[in-house]
């Protein structure tokens, strides 16, 4: 997930750990409670994206989140496929 943002974004080696950090708790969060409802998922999701989002921003200069931001939908089937 992340070596595809960095081509994409063009991200530097110290946003590159960051980033890859910023995935690895991400990923971790959307694995938690396994029982959960899918409704309890989708609410617990959308915070967490919102919490992912402000800490890429604070990685990322402004065209690289605006690209980020442009190509989100297209990430998550990246993150759908890291996750089976």
């Amino acid at each position: 997930v992340t070596t595809h943002m960095k081509s994409q974004l063009s991200l530097n080696d110290n946003q590159y750990s960051q980033v890859l950090a910023i995935n690895k708790d991400y990923l971790k969060k959307l694995d938690e409670n396994p029982g959960a409802t899918a409704v309890q998922r989708s609410k617990k999701k959308k915070v967490y994206d919102e919490d992912r989002d402000k800490k890429l921003k604070s990685v990322l200069n402004d065209s690289q989140y605006k690209i980020y931001i442009a190509n989100r939908s297209a990430n998550a089937r990246v993150y759908k496929e890291a996750l089976k």
